[in-house]
């Protein structure tokens, strides 16, 4: 993956800012995450192949969801094929999750209990949404990549991005569906499938106003695929996302039914 040795050498950029849900949800895990999240768009048949044949795609739902994005693609974001039918009734999105990179040894031992194959990865910046190059001082592109800790895994991504605006709402409104679908994995038979729920807040003080979600557009990279080999070192020379801090509900373990 080109590049990843200059984002190792990037300077950090933090706009994190305090919890603002911590006193109303005292005794759950709640938090803020400040990222970047990014489109990679594939072919429905592609994205056929890597999710499981029992799970329906809810095409419909994407085309109304976002109804100026190519009808012929299905949208990835990095590790996550969302607007999946886990329950078969036709309408409620779950994301399948087979594959994410995490930063912490506990948040990737978690992950196999869903049938996630979690990686500890090494992020940079790390704790932070993006870096720039070095010595743009602020401006530019910005940059955040992802290497497992671990040699011979082959898994990571690098993504080379800039600002071209305000999201709009229609955008939002998509971004807002797909980071708040239950996720699943793959666990092992006999163990059911469970799921967890990251509840996003998306009318807090972090996320409005001159907090307010941006428009990125830019050039993504993927090494090592996402389920084994698939979407081994696909890169994207015009990858849509957007990026924005929101303060987050964490349940985990539950019953996929119960979140629907």
């Amino acid at each position: 993956m080109p590049e990843l040795a200059e984002a190792a050498k990037a300077n950090n950029q933090s706009e994190s800012l305090p919890n603002p849900i911590a006193k109303d949800y005292p005794s759950q895990v709640t938090g803020t995450l400040n990222a970047s999240y990014f489109i990679v768009p594939i072919t429905y048949a592609q994205a056929r192949a890597a999710v499981p044949a029992k799970y329906p795609i809810l095409t419909d739902l994407i085309k109304k969801m976002w109804k100026d994005y190519r009808e012929d693609k299905y949208p990835v974001l990095a590790f996550r094929f969302p607007f999946i039918d886990v329950l078969n009734d036709g309408h409620t999105p779950y994301t399948y999750l087979p594959t994410n990179l995490l930063d912490t040894p506990l948040g990737a031992a978690a992950g196999t209990l869903y049938g996630i194959d979690a990686i500890f990865s090494n992020f940079t910046p790390s704790k932070n949404p993006y870096a720039y190059r070095p010595g743009a001082n602020h401006k530019g592109p910005r940059i955040v990549s992802a290497k497992p800790t671990s040699q011979g895994t082959g898994k990571g991504f690098l993504a080379v991005f800039t600002d071209i605006g305000k999201l709009s709402k229609k955008r939002f409104d998509f971004w807002k569906n797909v980071l708040n679908q239950p996720f699943f994995g793959n666990p092992v038979p006999p163990s059911p499938v469970t799921c967890g729920f990251q509840y996003k807040f998306y009318d807090t003080v972090i996320t409005k106003g001159k907090y307010a979600p941006v428009r990125v557009k830019g050039h993504i990279s993927l090494e090592g695929g996402i389920v084994n080999d698939f979407l081994h070192g696909f890169d994207v020379k015009e990858s849509e996302g957007t990026r924005f801090d929101v303060a987050f509900l964490e349940k985990n373990y539950l019953n996929c039914q119960d979140l629907a």
